[in-house]
């Protein structure tokens, strides 16, 4: 008998609804067998029907095509191994294919052949009817019975609310439905396990100005303008003690960057040969190591900075390396006796700026805050050796809340000894006004706070005790690997039948979400391995010369041409909205400083150099 198409709408003709009919409970409603280990094997002379239930040949959604294909699920979830189907040639001996041929040619002529009466042919149609849904859900439920982690477990009540996301961020939510870089192929986020040591400390001078003003002659040396002799003894103090950032301030140098021993030494600048803040790093240290091999590691190094504001009271920079990016910050505020009105000045003025440069990263930061602070308890300050808060401390416990930091020597068990960094000279008064901030993600890691008196800069009058603060965590960074251009899909090439094995492949390796992961890391996570998995074969070829004449060559260096034109447009249109931001600025707070500060600021000179560069880069391709 020849095979009909089951692809196509049934009901044309009472012969094909039979043979369809037939066929379709030749193989659509076998018993399933007790042993869940055995082969199952359905036969059938029609290559379309075969192909509907294995899902390899379109059909009509409804009827039984339909039916046929859910019975397929259903065996997938009840059997351990996966149904086979084969092609049997027509009247070749195989009886249940020639009894459906008769029933098909009894159908064909109005003759109804079998069926169920009662209340079993109610169930019967229940289950068959219409495409057969309720065969579908029967194999959700079987494999939710089998504890399949992307289904909701039986009979269960909770359905989830959508706030667990699995562990991605907002802009890993977002990611993968954006125009612009993808995710690279390592993931999302990694782990690396990170150990710091940090040291805030008022060294009173690095100079040779204090000398100076007691009628010593301060050495000449060569560089930047400070005496060589303390830098060198406070860094070999540092490295002995294992410091991987120290926070220094009252340094009274000028303002640039060097090396001083294992550690690279940043200036904010003095103010009148008063004040001065600086930020040490060592650099012969791997301070984050990947949890996941231990090959990977991060050392600080001139590449990774930027420096963000240097002033005689603030020094903030910014390191990014790795997928890591921390803001580090030396901080030293005005004294407590000064005006209330210069006090609340310099703290707003420092909050906006933390706020500005560290909205997307973490904080590190040390300073001589001269404030008190600990009988206010919250998330980022304790009572621990605690003093009553007063004007400085209240800015203070604002910032800790802004950044999203914590002072670990203000919690019991965190720090161990004394408390006191410094004693007033006029009344011999204890205080505590150096502190270190750290990420308050950072809590959960292993953390020890002291003093160390021993620590100096050749002084021979003790003034403030450096404060340290040492920090071993786990913590979240993103992939190492340079992110690519995500590459389009063709869906032209992605619909092509050669190319459905592919397209098959890929949706096979999909991810299994588990159920309690919200829909929305649900479908970040399936979309990104799909553009992942689809771009190397479905990806849109690149564009080609329309014209005959126009050769390889030229077409590169068209495309040459047009990307070093984008390239520049967007480097005028990022110096055009900074300097609108600044004259914006300007215009409501009447203050120069930050129109000087940009005019004078790294970013502006190297970005004005880029411009140079692309612009000449632009002329030379456009001569040949």
């Amino acid at each position: 008998m020849g095979a009909s198409l089951v692809g196509r709408p049934v009901g044309r003709s009472a012969a094909r609804r039979g043979q369809l009919r037939a066929r379709g409970l030749d193989y659509a409603t076998p018993p399933l067998p007790r042993g869940m280990h055995r082969q199952v094997v359905f036969l059938s002379d029609c290559i379309p029907a075969l192909g509907a239930a294995a899902g390899t040949s379109q059909f009509a959604p409804d009827g039984l095509p339909q039916a046929t294909r859910h019975v397929h699920d259903l065996a997938l979830a009840w059997l351990e191994r996966r149904p086979h189907y084969q092609h049997v040639p027509g009247h070749a001996g195989v009886m249940p294919n020639e009894l459906a041929d008769v029933v098909a040619k009894a159908a064909g002529r109005g003759v109804s052949v079998g069926g169920f009466d009662g209340p079993v042919a109610s169930l019967h149609h229940r289950w068959l009817a219409n495409g057969a849904p309720d065969v579908a859900w029967l194999a959700v439920a079987i494999r939710g019975l089998r504890g399949e982690s992307g289904l909701p477990p039986p009979c269960g009540g909770g359905l989830g609310d959508d706030t667990y996301h699995g562990g991605l961020s907002n802009s890993d939510l977002l990611a993968p439905f954006m125009s612009g870089p993808a995710a690279t192929d390592e993931g999302l986020r990694e782990d690396c396990q990170l150990a710091l040591r940090v040291v805030t400390y008022n060294v009173l001078t690095l100079s040779g100005a204090a000398e100076a003003s007691q009628g010593v002659a301060p050495d000449t040396g060569v560089g930047l303008a400070f005496k060589p002799a303390r830098p060198a003894l406070l860094a070999r103090q540092l490295s002995q003690l294992r410091v991987d950032i120290a926070a220094l301030q009252e340094t009274r140098c000028e303002k640039g960057s060097l090396r001083c021993g294992d550690f690279l030494r940043y200036c904010s600048g003095a103010e009148r040969g008063q004040l001065g803040v600086e930020l040490w790093f060592r650099t012969r240290n791997d301070f984050a190591v990947g949890a996941g091999d231990g090959k990977s590691s991060l050392r600080f190094t001139p590449q990774a900075f930027v420096m963000l504001r240097a002033d005689a009271r603030r020094l903030i920079m910014r390191y990014s390396d790795g997928g890591l990016t921390i803001v580090f910050a030396s901080l030293h505020a005005p004294h407590r006796g000064s005006e209330d009105t210069v006090l609340l000045r310099w703290w707003h003025d420092t909050l906006l700026l933390m706020r500005r440069y560290a909205s997307d990263a973490l904080v590190v930061a040390g300073g001589d805050f001269n404030a008190s602070v600990g009988n206010v308890v919250s998330d980022f300050v304790s009572d621990w050796a605690g003093k009553e808060q007063d004007l400085a401390g209240e800015q203070l416990h604002a910032l800790l809340q802004a950044c999203a930091a914590w002072l670990p020597s203000s919690f019991e068990g965190v720090h161990n000894g004394p408390s006191a960094t410094f004693v007033q000279k006029r009344n011999g008064r204890p205080t505590r006004p150096d502190f270190v901030l750290l990420p308050l993600a950072w809590r959960w890691g292993q953390l020890a706070s002291w003093l160390d008196p021993g620590l100096h800069s050749g002084h021979d009058v003790q003034d403030h005790t450096a404060a340290f603060v040492d920090v071993q965590v786990c913590v979240r960074a993103a992939g190492k690997k340079r992110p690519q251009r995500r590459r389009r899909i063709d869906s032209r090439v992605l619909s092509d039948p050669r190319r459905a094995l592919e397209a098959r492949q890929a949706l096979l390796t999909a991810p299994v979400v588990p159920w309690g992961v919200s829909a929305h890391a649900h479908a970040a996570l399936v979309v990104h391995h799909l553009q992942v998995a689809l771009a190397p074969n479905f990806s849109t070829a690149p564009s080609a010369p329309k014209h005959a004449y126009i050769t390889a060559e030229t077409w590169a260096l068209q495309r040459e041409v047009s990307n070093l034109r984008r390239a520049l447009r967007r480097l005028a249109e990022q110096i055009s909205t900074q300097l609108l931001l600044v004259c914006f600025n300007l215009w409501r707070t009447g203050e120069t400083s930050g129109l000087l500060c940009f005019l004078n600021s790294p970013w502006r000179r190297e970005t004005r150099h880029a411009a140079a560069m692309q612009t000449h880069a632009l002329s030379r391709r456009i001569r040949r």
